[in-house]
This record gives C-alpha cells, sequence and structure tokens, in this order.
C-alpha cells in the first residue's frame, strides 16, 4: 500500500492514477474516485481556504501547499529527515525522501540498464532516465520555467500564480 504525506498529495494521485471517478463536480468537468476528494475540490470554488500567509494575502486549501508557499518568504525548511538531518520545505518532500533515505543506491533493486545506476524505486530510476539519458526536461506550461524533475515543476506550479486552475 502507498502511503502520501498529505491528502492534497493523496488526491493528486488520484486524480492522476485512476480512472474510475465515481463523484463528479457540478461546476466543472472535474470527477474524483471519493467523496473526500470532491468536497476539497468543491471548497475550491467556494473560495473556503484553510491556510491563509500572514506575509502577503495568498490563500490555500491545502497544508503541504501551504508549507510551500511560506518557504518562498522565511527559506526554513521546517521537516527534519531524522535519520540524516536533511531538511525539507513540505511533509510530503520529507516522505518522499525517507523511502529511501538510509538506503545505499547499489542494494535499490531498479537499475538503469544505460548507466547501471541503481534506484530504490521505479519513479526515480524513470526520472533519472529521462533526465539523464533523453534529456527530458519538464516545463511550466504558463511561465515556459524548466525543471529537470517532476516535482520541481509541481512545487512551481503550486507557488507561482498563473492564470486559471493548477
Amino acid at each position: 500500500m502507498k502511503n502520501f504525506g498529505s491528502q492534497y498529495t493523496l488526491n493528486q494521485h488520484v486524480e492522476s492514477y485512476h480512472n474510475d471517478r465515481k463523484f463528479c463536480c457540478d461546476i466543472c468537468p472535474k470527477s474524483f474516485m471519493t467523496k473526500t476528494g470532491l468536497n476539497m475540490h468543491i471548497k475550491e470554488h467556494k473560495g473556503l481556504f484553510n491556510f491563509k500567509c500572514q506575509m502577503c494575502d495568498a490563500t490555500f486549501l491545502y497544508k503541504d501547499a501551504y508549507d510551500s508557499h511560506m518557504f518562498t518568504h522565511t527559506k526554513q525548511a521546517l521537516y527534519q529527515c531524522s535519520r540524516c538531518g536533511k531538511r525539507y520545505a513540505t511533509n510530503s518532500s520529507l516522505s518522499h525522501h525517507l523511502k529511501g533515505c538510509g538506503v545505499k543506491r547499489a542494494e535499490g533493486k531498479f537499475q538503469c540498464q544505460t548507466c547501471l545506476k541503481r534506484y530504490y524505486t521505479a519513479g526515480r530510476l524513470k526520472e533519472h532516465v529521462m533526465c539523464v539519458h533523453e534529456d527530458m526536461r519538464y516545463v511550466c506550461k504558463w511561465c515556459g520555467n524548466f525543471f529537470s524533475h517532476r516535482g520541481s515543476l509541481f512545487n512551481n506550479n503550486k507557488i507561482c500564480k498563473h492564470p486559471g486552475p493548477h
């Protein structure tokens, strides 16, 4: 069973990877697998946000997005790995890090067929192949910035003020 650092990242996973969506939004064409996902989405339409930045007027529905935004103001990473001491701006970033922290790369069960480097998740291997061997980069469709990792693009989309929904 896969674990997620926050409700937001769980909802993103469900929207991205599961097609059987039973709960449909009456306002827009989005649909969701869970009633909770739909309810969180409806809050966005109604402008009901759970987190408000005290330094600017930005509002956020999810704590992870709020934490990521606050990092842009404070440059203080709030979440620290108890194994190695690295710090992260969001709980989901720390959770992602913890999946591989303390695992030696040589122990990873996913191996690159080009350079033979090993990774502990299929996702990390795929990201490696795309960034290093296929020279594919993630591009923000709103601001045009390039990112070498999908997570960096995702964080960019949460932080930047892009027109329309993220």
